[in-house]
């Protein structure tokens, strides 16, 4: 599969050193286009106070399942958490995706450290929120 489409980017006139970069930057664009004019800035100061916070930060949009559901955990543990609702359409998004290689919700950082989403995370990390032991999770509910 990977080969076909470096070959049809090949016949596009495109590099195909690396398909995966086409992708990224395709949703970047995407992000950009969908989120209107807007300050980088100003996103990245949300984005630096959010992961440098704290206790259980989350992003997440209002009715996401994966967002509901790591709302939920936390509940169910006791865990108090700073949500940051936003929609689809916010630059935070594009931030997001160019400091973390992801835009996708939820978004849950553990005093200042990203996990991840709920059940997914970032390189050499837990898989996200589910891979936390409940006594690391406990340690903030004592906060």
């Amino acid at each position: 599969m990977i080969r076909l489409l470096a070959l049809a980017l090949l016949l596009l006139g495109l590099p195909a050193s690396s398909p995966l970069a086409f992708f990224a930057d395709l949703k970047l664009r995407l992000l950009e286009s969908s989120a209107g004019p807007y300050d980088p800035a100003e996103q990245t100061r949300r984005l630096s106070a959010i992961s440098s916070a704290p206790g259980v930060q989350l992003v997440t949009f209002q009715t996401c399942p994966f967002c509901v559901k790591a709302r939920s955990y936390l509940d169910e543990r006791a865990v108090p958490y700073t949500d940051l609702v936003i929609d689809s359409k916010d630059p935070l998004r594009i931030e997001m995706l160019k400091a973390l290689g992801r835009s996708s919700v939820p978004a849950i950082w553990l005093g200042g450290s990203f996990v991840g989403g709920m059940n997914d995370g970032p390189e050499g990390s837990p898989k996200g929120l589910k891979a936390v032991p409940d006594e690391r999770l406990q340690e903030f509910a004592a906060q």
